[in-house]
């Protein structure tokens, strides 16, 4: 298994948002499904739009594939991911917080830097 640095280091890359991670969890659970928008809004109590932007920042990396007409599978094992999401999956179970916190950081990260932006300078 990956040391935990390594699997937080893939989340910084590869994960944006907790919706992110849910629908990475979820579809990675069940590699050969092919799962619809319908589905994943149902399953994951998401909006359309929230499965549609996860769906298309996780397709970006190279995690999901969006198959015609409205399948969404799991693609990390294409890719050579399917270890880091492995890793994931179990620091997700052992650390959630841990997990979260590392997404939550890289999003303020932006944020920050366009505030510290207009902060007067003596």
């Amino acid at each position: 298994m990956k040391e935990e640095e390594e699997t937080l280091s893939f989340v910084r890359r590869s994960i944006n948002s907790l919706w992110e991670l849910e629908l990475l969890l979820r579809v990675s659970q069940s590699p050969e499904r092919v799962w619809t928008s319908a589905e994943l809004v149902s399953t994951l109590r998401a909006s359309s739009t929230v499965v549609e932007r996860a769906v298309a920042a996780l397709g970006a990396k190279g995690l999901v594939s969006a198959t015609p007409p409205d399948g969404i599978r799991y693609a990390a094992v294409e890719r050579g991911h399917g270890e880091d999401v492995k890793a994931l999956e179990a620091l997700w179970a052992a650390k959630p917080f841990s997990v979260t916190k590392t997404i939550m950081d890289a999003q303020s990260d932006p944020l920050r830097s366009f505030s510290d932006a207009f902060r007067l300078k003596d």
